[in-house]
């Protein structure tokens, strides 16, 4: 009877096997076309909106050396509005682009300072924006894929600094020990 019961899960187990591997591939089917159409999606975008970009910072450029707009005031507020709002458009496209390139992560060890002291630099230098890295070289060490987090901290970091009122900005990271119950 014990033969028997064992034997049967066996079977069992590699019946189990068998439909873990076809789901398996099928995710990974699915994966590759989402990829694809993110892809495709993205690079047809691209096109369009660097011209809708180029458009308004001819305009920008028309009415700054016009020194005094014609006709409604928030005329070159609307046009920075709009100029943000393609830049975050085009990240969304990044975005994509990144998913439909997509690789494993390349993990390893890694200080967390550091990694926010790469994703500040990055900011700093593309918002005009003032950082401070307040993380201490005490936290412990992450095993984790860099790039993908130092990418992740920049988004966060640039959402900050666009949904900041003015474009004058300062970044403090830091880092705080939560309690848990």
């Amino acid at each position: 009877k014990l033969v028997r019961s064992f034997n049967s899960m066996v079977v069992e187990v590699a019946r189990s096997r068998e439909t873990i591997k076809e789901q398996h591939a099928e995710l990974e089917k699915r994966h590759r076309t989402l990829a694809e159409l993110a892809a495709r999606v993205a690079h047809n975008l691209r096109n369009p909106l660097a011209a809708i970009r180029g458009t308004v910072q001819f305009v920008q450029k028309r009415l700054a050396q016009a020194d005094v707009p014609r006709g409604d005031p928030r005329a070159v507020q609307l046009l920075n509005v709009a100029d943000r709002e393609i830049i975050t458009s085009a990240r969304i496209i990044d975005s994509l682009q990144n998913y439909a390139r997509l690789q494993p992560p390349s993990l390893s060890f890694a200080p967390v300072r550091p990694l926010v002291e790469k994703a500040l630099e990055a900011i700093a230098d593309v918002q005009r924006v003032r950082v401070e890295n307040a993380v201490s070289n005490e936290l412990p060490i992450l095993f984790v894929d860099a790039d993908q987090v130092q990418r992740a901290v920049s988004g966060l970091l640039i959402n900050s600094v666009e949904a900041h009122a003015s474009n004058a900005a300062a970044i403090r990271a830091s880092y705080q020990q939560i309690e848990q119950n």
